[in-house]
């Protein structure tokens, strides 16, 4: 009863009551607030414009609705009651994407941005690790009411201990606890589950399907997933397009968008059904549109900054290298002496010497084995293309 009490009023400021009581009378006091949740996920699923339902459902109805109640009452209180929100949670992002995820796709997207999913933790995954780290770090304040309490994680028996055994259970070995543990921190346990949930994805990817354990590997790189992060807003420009914005999330998760694998109407290479050779194409100039996208981006936050920049400034280095009959670029130009190197060519830059910055637009499944060995290699191995090509480092 101390550990009951001392966990709901220890969160200040919260408007939220936490059961006191017996399985049952818990369960359905979860049971009910999911209910008033599920109304609310009704609606964001109804949404015309996704990428606000997606903001909405992270921040505001998803793991966030029901964490006071996983961190205050012992997990096996109320676990079926958690699957059903994770369920309601899993029909609202069909909905506003009206798209069918396979399991394999949720369990994606039930992991953080950081770890190639869309941030919609899990409740019925997470709430042994919510309440295992709420019930260590009220210990102190237990003891100041009955200096005889203990958090009973030595005893097999206790709510803590059971909730350290299922979670011991989901995460890597080397991440599993013991009674001796110490610093139990929910952000750090949550993050061991998504790091178990990602090997196991990985793992059986690499052997059946070799382009999703790449696809994994890009979208858990460094700053991959901080566009999932952005406010839509028109005025600041981070405003998709719902299509577009619908077609990037499936992108994102690897759901097919086409029924199978086809021709490209452009190249005549195979378009596969995930849609990764529009990403590659080099006809019809959409790389080359995507390409000048970045540049203008570039052009104009170095011009607010006054670092005078022009805009391909020609002469700077020899022509495009070739890649097949035409240059790398995609359009074949009349005269070849036409390349115009610096995308952004800034006069003064560190210490006073100019810069050339050049972009380029490529992909990291052109070369599937590469990138799952390094999410980095399909930048580094194109960086050295063009730096090698006719000495242009130098």
């Amino acid at each position: 009863l101390t550990a009951m009490i001392v966990q709901r009023i220890s969160i200040r400021r919260r408007r939220q009551m936490g059961p006191i009581g017996d399985p049952a009378f818990c369960h359905a006091h979860t049971t009910t607030r999911v209910a008033k949740a599920c109304k609310l996920l009704a609606a964001l699923g109804e949404l015309p414009d996704p990428a606000v339902a997606l903001v909405l459902l992270r921040q505001c109805a998803s793991f966030g609705k029901l964490m006071y109640s996983a961190r205050v009452v012992p997990h096996t209180f109320h676990a079926t009651a958690l699957r059903g929100f994770d369920d309601a949670v899993r029909d609202c992002v069909e909905s506003f994407l009206n798209a069918g995820l396979s399991d394999t796709d949720w369990s994606v997207a039930s992991l953080s941005t950081k770890s190639s999913g869309l941030g919609l933790r899990a409740t019925s995954m997470h709430c042994s690790a919510a309440f295992l780290a709420s019930s260590y770090n009220c210990q102190e304040f237990c003891r100041k009411l009955d200096a005889s309490y203990s958090v009973g994680l030595d005893s097999p028996h206790s709510d803590a201990s059971l909730a350290m055994a299922d979670y011991n259970s989901a995460v890597l070995p080397e991440d599993r606890l013991d009674h001796t543990s110490d610093g139990l921190r929910q952000q750090s346990l949550s993050r061991s589950l998504d790091k178990a949930t990602l090997q196991e994805l990985r793992a059986v990817a690499a052997p059946e399907d070799p382009a999703r354990a790449a696809h994994l590997e890009l979208t858990g790189a460094s700053r991959a997933g901080t566009w999932l992060h952005a406010s839509p807003s028109t005025d600041t420009g981070t405003r998709m397009d719902p299509l577009l914005f619908r077609t990037a999330i499936l992108s994102w998760l690897r759901v097919p968008l086409l029924e199978a694998d086809s021709i490209c109407p452009l190249c005549d290479g195979i378009m596969d059904k995930y849609g990764n050779r529009a990403l590659v194409c080099p006809c019809s100039g959409d790389r080359t549109k995507r390409h000048n996208l970045v540049r203008n981006c570039v052009y104009h936050f170095a011009t607010s900054a006054g670092l005078h920049p022009e805009l391909e400034k020609p002469g700077l280095l020899q022509p495009r290298p070739f890649v097949g009959p035409t240059p790398e670029n995609g359009i074949m130009q009349d005269n070849p002496g036409a390349r115009r190197p610096a995308d952004v060519y800034l006069p003064r830059w560190r210490r006073g010497t100019p810069v050339a910055l050049d972009f380029a637009i490529t992909s990291g499944l052109r070369d599937i084995p590469a990138s799952i060995q390094d999410a980095a290699s399909c930048l580094t191995a194109y960086e050295d293309f063009k730096k090698n090509h006719l000495d242009t480092a130098r």
